[in-house]
């Protein structure tokens, strides 16, 4: 089996590790339809997710030297990358998921991370998870400190692994410590706009560092690849 090596990929991470960001979000026109793309550093193998609002996602697993198949795998997973992509199932021309990755590697990952423009929000991250708690809720609003409510009562076992899902697995461990649940709304236009950048800082502050290391990953896991 083939693979490409996305070097674009290596230097996006290079550049995410320098401030910290697990996950970087950008998009990309392979044909025709502007497509999204979500690089997740926070598990092991790293996944790079290709999506389309209304069509569906594809993900691909990075393996060690930012390498990706050239083999999709299912079949199902081809004809819907293909979709993403909008490349028509009767196009003439066959579509070779490694010409895809070399335009990836050309063009289409940015070199370099920047909060303002490759940021990652929940919401961008959700289409791969549609099995956590009010799926259709995915739009960031902010937090609960059941602490500072002193009422007994704390986050539920299902917020937390929506907080772990959509935010990613540091800030779902630092809800779970800190007994803090994760507010979500369904309404585009009453997101928190960078909102959750608040509680992404304090877990920086509560793992100074590198976070990983607190969480239980090891330095072959999370290291450089």
């Amino acid at each position: 089996m083939g693979s490409v090596e996305l070097v674009r990929l290596a230097q996006l991470h290079k550049s995410m590790r320098a401030v910290g960001a697990e996950r970087a979000h950008f998009t990309f026109r392979y044909r025709r339809p502007t497509v999204d793309a979500v690089f997740f550093t926070d598990e092991t193998p790293y996944v790079l997710m290709v999506s389309r609002a209304g069509v569906g996602f594809v993900t691909l697993n990075v393996k060690r030297g930012y390498r990706v198949d050239t083999m999709i795998h299912p079949s199902s997973d081809y004809w819907q990358l293909r979709e993403i992509l909008g490349i028509d199932a009767g196009e003439g021309d066959p579509f070779k998921p490694s010409d895809f990755l070399q335009f990836l590697d050309n063009a289409g990952i940015p070199t370099a991370f920047k909060v303002g423009s490759h940021a990652c929000a929940p919401h961008h991250a959700a289409a791969r998870f549609d099995d956590v708690d009010e799926a259709d809720k995915v739009y960031y609003l902010g937090t609960i400190d059941w602490v500072q409510v002193a009422d007994g009562r704390g986050p539920s076992e299902q917020n937390l692994r929506k907080s772990a899902r959509l935010l990613g697995e540091a800030a779902g461990t630092f809800c779970r410590e800190k007994r803090i649940s994760t507010r979500w709304s369904s309404v585009p236009s009453e997101r928190a706009t960078g909102a959750e950048l608040d509680l992404l800082n304090q877990v920086k502050v509560a793992w100074p560092g590198d976070p990983a290391r607190d969480l239980g990953f090891s330095e072959s896991k999370r290291g450089e690849m």
